[in-house]
């Protein structure tokens, strides 16, 4: 028991930290460094965060945990399709919300595929 509360205790803490309103990624990590181990890490200035917000990576990272952190889908049950090896199929569904991810592990190809069109997401 204490292990598992350990861990739903961890996962909710980090949860909290990857929650973005309105606010940049980088922008938290920069304003919460106690919250994180300092070690092997950069500690972004202003400058750098507004330089690197503009990279096309970080776009698309910050793209896909608003979609995880606004869509209604990821406040519900999981699915895992049965599926071969090569092929990942993941469901979440929250009422008449529903977020699809098909993915082919091979090519590394991977869609998002919502009830609510505006976030879908296509991804390689």
């Amino acid at each position: 028991y204490g292990n598992y509360r350990m861990k739903k205790d961890y996962n909710r803490y980090c949860h909290s930290l990857l929650r973005i309103e309105e606010v940049p990624f980088l922008f938290v990590f920069v304003c919460r460094p106690s919250a994180l181990s300092n070690i092997s890490r950069h500690n972004y200035t202003m400058e750098e965060i507004e330089q690197n917000v503009q990279r096309p990576v970080v776009k698309e990272l910050c793209r896909l945990m608003r979609l995880r952190n606004e869509y209604k889908a990821f406040d519900g049950e999981i699915l895992l399709s049965d599926l071969p090896d090569e092929q990942l199929e993941i469901t979440r569904r929250s009422g008449d919300c529903e977020a699809v991810l098909c993915a082919d592990l091979v090519t590394k190809a991977f869609s998002i595929t919502c009830k609510d069109a505006a976030y879908n997401y296509e991804g390689v």
